[in-house]
């Protein structure tokens, strides 16, 4: 390997001065989706490199993995070559001070004591209690009484929780994660020498696709085997054929150099270019192409041409059948045909990738296709209801619901509506009918206009909050602060929510620019 462009971080106690979950330039269009290929396996540290080369700021990275409060290392990272592959190798190097065994409640209180935004914070402690719940199984004792050894060292909790920050940071929405290669031979660690793959790792890729071999020696680690199977998923059939518009690469290295291939994993970040979403343009504009059937008539057909931002001028004709004719014609002055009779109130449809106005610059709005599953169950302890809503989001879920109602035999109930794409519809199913006690659901597919959504980061006197922006033809038509950002500005300044909610408004139209960037 070659090594290069050496930087470096240094873990203590002082606590960070900034809210850390703060997003600035990650994308936010579409359904931000990440996709795992464990090239040669997967590591936390090999997590944590990916995610810096994916373009994760070091700086804010190492300024929050501070803000945990644990000391005794040294955070560096460097460019590296394996088999002709750039890729950012993190190494945390450890001082000679001695570091404790830590049991979950330990590493829990170190992650919940930090300046971590709540999503974040979850998504550690989910990591860590995999973990311990493993090596449970494993060493045939209670969670509470396991020593992490490995796994609970100062590295292990870098590794994870800056991964989950980094994850927050870029706003990633889903995870699928590639077949992961186990090695083969045998791995010494604080019980001896074992089996590859060690015991607490093929625990947790239980019911995970996987296969043997694919390199000597240990290529998944007990870590980088939690952040795979927790936070992320297989890429089944239900993701084979999805279309997705890659926008970043990011390689992570490990500490071994591979016989045959690089030693990296591999972080695809991109948008998921969902079936069936279209743009809705409004007040006379311009519709293009688009596979859907409406009960409304009309004919289009344009022959002139428009650019396509690359400097290529393309020529469209466009006709549009629909099921029923209402007699009468109208034209514009593109050259279109409407078979609905009112100038000015066009209702088409522009295929996503498309031109986001029609003529003129008229706005337009994203409608997608989205499954609605309901049910109403009146026997189910109402304490359920918080871990069954984490489930659902979990498995993809886009919105929860649950409303009391009165059911037969004058019993309260609980309608729940759970909004999802259609394609994550039998994995939601899956986790309602195993987390609920109904026995039965209702299911439809509907259509649902957004607007398009970015992001924004002001100060207030508790630090940083996001804002999050609603856009309708390049303008600014909503606003809201992150709450989570608020509550953890508020706890830092020690003032009101509200205070910091209205700050952060304040400190929006101080520099809000007339129309969207």
């Amino acid at each position: 390997m070659c090594n290069s462009d050496e930087q470096t971080g240094h873990g203590h106690g002082e606590r960070g001065k900034h809210s850390h979950g703060c997003r600035n330039d990650a994308p936010t269009n579409g359904h931000n989706i990440l996709v795992v290929d464990p090239v040669s396996g997967a590591a936390g540290d090999m997590w944590l490199g990916a995610l810096v080369d994916l373009g994760v700021p070091w700086e804010e990275l190492t300024e929050a993995l501070r803000g945990l409060g644990v000391d005794g290392y040294e955070l560096r990272r460097e460019s590296v070559i394996s088999k002709g592959i750039r890729a950012t190798k993190v190494n945390v190097l450890l001082d000679d001070r001695p570091q404790p065994h830590r049991h979950l409640h330990h590493v829990a209180q170190i992650i919940e004591s930090s300046a971590m935004a709540s999503p974040v914070k979850e998504m550690a402690i989910r990591v860590f209690t995999r973990l311990a719940e493993s090596e449970a199984k494993v060493h045939g004792c209670s969670v509470e009484k396991v020593h992490f050894h490995e796994v609970g060292a100062v590295d292990a909790i870098v590794d994870i929780v800056g991964t989950c920050w980094a994850l927050e940071y870029l706003k990633v929405e889903e995870i699928l994660v590639l077949p992961l290669p186990l090695g083969s031979g045998t791995v010494r660690c604080a019980h001896g020498v074992m089996p590859v793959p060690a015991p607490a790792t093929a625990d947790l890729v239980r019911d995970f696709p996987v296969y043997l071999g694919g390199g000597e020696g240990e290529l998944v680690t007990p870590t980088g085997a939690a952040l795979c199977t927790t936070l992320g998923r297989p890429h089944d059939s239900h993701s084979q054929g999805m279309p997705l518009r890659i926008e970043r690469i990011g390689h992570g290295a490990g500490s071994r150099p591979a016989k045959d291939r690089p030693n990296v994993l591999r972080l695809l970040l991109g948008r998921r270019e969902e079936a069936g979403k279209s743009w809705l343009v409004c007040s006379g504009g311009m519709t293009h192409a688009h596979g859907h059937h409406h009960g409304h008539g009309h004919k289009h057909a344009s022959g002139h041409g428009h650019g396509n931002g690359h400097g290529i001028k393309q020529e469209n004709e466009h006709r549009h059948e629909h099921g029923h004719e209402n007699g009468h014609e109208q034209r514009d002055d593109h050259g279109h045909d409407h078979g609905h009779g009112q100038k000015g109130d066009c209702l088409g449809e522009l295929q996503r990738g498309g031109s986001e106005h029609g003529a003129g610059g008229v706005p337009a709005l994203l409608w997608e296709d989205v499954q609605v599953i309901e049910t109403t169950v009146d026997d189910m302890n109402p304490q359920w209801l918080s871990p069954l809503t984490a489930r659902l989001f979990d498995a993809g879920a886009l919105d929860v619901q649950a409303v009391s109602v009165m059911m037969k035999k004058g019993r309260l109930g609980c309608h729940l509506t759970v909004l999802c794409p259609p394609e994550r519809g039998t994995v939601v199913l899956e986790q309602l009918f195993a987390e609920s006690t109904t026995l039965g659901v209702r299911s439809r597919l509907e259509r649902r206009a957004c607007l398009e959504r970015d992001w924004v980061t002001v100060t207030t006197e508790g630090g940083p909050v996001r804002l999050k922006r609603g856009i309708l033809a390049g303008r600014v038509v909503n606003i809201h602060p992150e709450f989570d950002d608020c509550q953890a500005a508020a706890r830092r300044g020690n003032l009101p929510i509200k205070e910091i909610h209205r700050q952060a408004l304040a400190a929006y139209e101080e520099i809000r620019p007339e129309k969207a960037e």
